[in-house]
């Protein structure tokens, strides 16, 4: 009886003991991974900067600006900046850097650094010391990335390593389509407000106005949560629901909306008649399709007019987007002569010329607005129909941005946003910083019940208004004419 007991109880225990074991077993086989990944972690090797240095040395548009000692005193501040732990100290006599990660220090000597090799060998090693004493959970990647960006400020406001998710959101604005739910959100006062929605989508199927507050985001409230980060959890896979909280603007109360996402096209070109065959166009940006949406809208523009008298082309706040895409369209206005010329590192020189076309469009009389908001391929090619005495301009004077920019993929799905070159119009002139004239100089003149302004030149941002700018080396054209127009304003306006 006593052995049958014995029997009993060792059947009876023996799988908790197994249990026991293979908890105890697992637990340490989690601490060992845990801590494989914190050693992996922690001797990250950084090939990032040195694979962008190389880049930087082979393509970037002005060398002169490389300045790799005053570049990696700008990269330790930016580390300084994302890690709470993190002290940097400059000294300018001796021209060391002192590095202090919580109670570790470590000092380094920038006085010989004169070559981006330098620059590498130097912000490895700091990388390294604040990888390894850091406490915060920053991963290695989002340190070395920090870093490249702060060293790139320090040569113009278009170069930039976009990290795997900021890359793919880029994509996103070039392409022209996401998953998501169709409308353009902000920030207000700290609150993320619907700016509009657009036709079509589930967010205007689902009755959102301009104005409604999102006060949560799949029971995430939005309160403090980035534009980003609301972004993000607003975009997602086709099919996929997301729940709001919403609140209406005009009646202050809250409702819950269920949305499918669906995918989004944002289009680049809107068309319509005015005054029955004047074709207006307005183009937002260029993306991939905007050549070929281009010619779509004209097409169904002739065909409800009959025939097309004269385009408007409407550039304002077109903020540029991919170069070729900008060249075709300024081709489809152009029966000869050049679109853009390009300037490449050391001076080397590319032109791209209008391709010769028998089509109506090149002889249709046509107009261009353009504003302070035109950048980059609005500028190409409202300097490409001027220049070629194919259109007036009217509005205000361009942003500014004459440079080029080249995606280069990086590893793990990051990209570096290099500029490369420069832009001149088909009259060899260099915009950069300076801009395209109007012929025609829009002034808006402000009437409102207090007063009267009549010169209301209101200062704009521009590209000579951003920190590290490339320099011009043009003077600013004069307009033919200067027209001023009223602009009616109520009190809460002004």
């Amino acid at each position: 009886m006593r052995k049958n007991f014995y029997k009993f109880t060792i059947f009876l225990f023996t799988p908790l003991i197994v249990i026991f074991f293979a908890i105890s077993h697992g637990s340490s086989l989690n601490r060992h991974f845990n801590e494989e990944v914190n050693q992996a972690e922690k001797e990250h090797k950084f090939r990032l900067v040195g694979i962008v240095c190389s880049y930087l040395n082979r393509f970037y548009v002005e060398p002169d600006r490389i300045k790799p000692k005053e570049m990696l005193i700008e990269s330790l501040s930016w580390l300084e900046r994302i890690i709470p732990e993190v002290q940097v100290n400059v000294n300018d006599e001796s021209e060391e850097i002192e590095i202090l990660v919580d109670k570790t220090s470590k000092i380094i000597d920038i006085s010989r650094i004169r070559q981006l090799g330098e620059l590498y060998n130097t912000l490895n090693d700091v990388m390294r010391f604040v990888n390894e004493n850091k406490y915060h959970e920053i991963k290695a990647e989002e340190i070395e990335y920090a870093a490249i960006n702060g060293l790139l400020s320090q040569l113009d406001p278009h170069s930039v390593v976009f990290p795997p998710k900021d890359f793919a959101e880029f994509k996103i604005g070039t392409s022209g389509k996401f998953g998501g739910l169709g409308m353009v959100v902000g920030l207000r006062d700290g609150i993320l407000t619907v700016i509009s929605p657009i036709e079509g989508t589930p967010a205007f199927r689902a009755g959102l106005k301009s104005g409604d507050k999102i006060i949560a985001i799949d029971e995430d409230s939005t309160i403090n949560m980035s534009l980003q980060e609301a972004v993000n959890k607003l975009r997602g896979d086709p099919s996929t629901s997301v729940i709001l909280l919403v609140e209406s603007e005009k009646s202050q109360t809250s409702k819950t909306v269920t949305l499918i996402r669906e995918i989004i096209a944002i289009p680049s070109v809107d068309s319509k008649l005015v005054d029955g065959n004047i074709g207006y166009i307005k183009i937002r940006n260029f993306q991939e399709d905007t050549s070929q949406a281009l010619e779509e809208k004209i097409a169904q523009l002739t065909q409800e007019s009959g025939t097309l008298k004269g385009i408007i082309l409407d550039l304002r706040n077109n903020s540029g987007g991919l170069l070729g895409q900008a060249i075709a369209v300024a081709d489809k206005f152009l029966s000869s002569g050049m679109i853009v010329v390009t300037v490449e590192p050391m001076g080397k020189q590319k032109i791209e010329k209008a391709k010769k076309s028998s089509k109506d469009l090149t002889k249709c009389p046509l107009v261009v607005i353009i504003d302070a908001g035109s950048a980059s391929g609005a500028e190409i090619v409202a300097g490409a129909l001027k220049d070629n005495n194919r259109a007036p301009l009217i509005g205000d004077t361009s942003f500014g941005k004459g440079s080029i920019q080249q995606l280069i993929d990086l590893m793990n799905g990051a990209a570096l946003k290099l500029t490369v070159g420069k832009y001149l119009t088909p009259n060899f002139t260099d915009i950069q910083s300076v801009g395209v004239t109007p012929d025609i100089l829009l002034v808006q003149s402000q009437v409102s019940e207090d007063e009267i302004i009549l010169f209301n030149e209101s200062k704009h941002f521009r590209e000579k208004d951003l920190k590290k700018h490339l320099d011009e080396h043009s003077k600013a054209e004069l307009p033919y004419e200067k027209i001023k127009y009223l602009s009616f304003a109520d009190n809460e306006t002004k």
